[in-house]
């Protein structure tokens, strides 16, 4: 397949490209709800009394989506550097063998599981607590800056509250986000230009972290091609 001038050809992770096609997917939703706004007074109408709503929905599969990356990328370290499990100790060690496990099969399901079940665990303490994670145990920064940081930050606190308060603030959101303008127990309302602005912030730190995961720990990659206007294909063939 021959890419034009204004495609663009990457090298990423199987979870990395996952994640690409799950986000371009829900920028793509952002852009349709916005534009039928904009072009139907009759149907902005309608969105508006549900506005808030299609914002958490898009939201909770962002945020979803970036920890699903995570935790299949998790996944791809404990295959490949097995040495990393030496340094669990307490709730994060496995149930079972995952040394044995990765040497018999790498392709054991309960791999994938574990790394799940781990990013969902510290997901819920926030992703501070998601970063020192990755930090301490694998001596690699998920965020570049604070900038990408605070987004993840604030998404998967908003997510977290969503899904286990019926999106109203509590102290530990208050907590993990810093914010002061929040009241206990306040229902939290999305804005549209913020979560675009979020959408793209994590979509950039991911396709970073993605690249230099795939430098530290030599990760293998598929070839993905990014075309202006169309969602993204893994390729067959091999980058030129």
């Amino acid at each position: 397949m021959s890419a034009s001038e204004t495609d663009t050809r990457l090298e990423l992770t199987v979870p990395g490209f996952e994640r690409v096609r799950e986000s371009y997917a829900c920028g793509g939703l952002l852009g349709c709800i916005n534009g039928l706004m904009v072009a139907d007074p009759k149907l902005q109408k309608t969105f508006e009394l549900h506005w808030n709503r299609l914002l958490e929905m898009v939201l909770l599969r962002l945020a979803d989506t970036y920890l699903t990356y995570l935790s299949h990328l998790l996944a791809l370290v404990f295959v490949t550097d097995p040495s990393s499990l030496k340094r669990m100790r307490g709730e994060e060690k496995p149930s079972f063998d995952l040394e044995k496990a990765i040497a018999d099969n790498p392709a054991d399901e309960r791999i994938r599981t574990f790394a799940e079940d781990q990013v969902s665990r510290f997901s819920r303490k926030g992703m501070k607590r998601a970063a020192s994670y990755f930090k301490h145990r694998f001596q690699f920064d998920l965020f570049p800056s604070d900038e990408p940081l605070d987004a993840a930050i604030f998404v998967i606190a908003v997510r977290n509250i969503l899904t286990h308060n019926n999106g109203r603030a509590n102290r530990e959101f208050v907590k993990e986000t810093g914010l002061t303008n929040v009241t206990i127990g306040e229902r939290i309302e999305l804005d549209f230009k913020m979560l675009e602005s979020f959408a793209w912030l994590l979509d950039a730190s991911a396709s970073d972290m993605d690249k230099r995961a795939v430098e530290k720990w030599k990760l293998s990659t598929v070839s993905v091609l990014i075309t202006q206007g169309a969602a993204p294909v893994l390729l067959e063939d091999s980058p030129s």
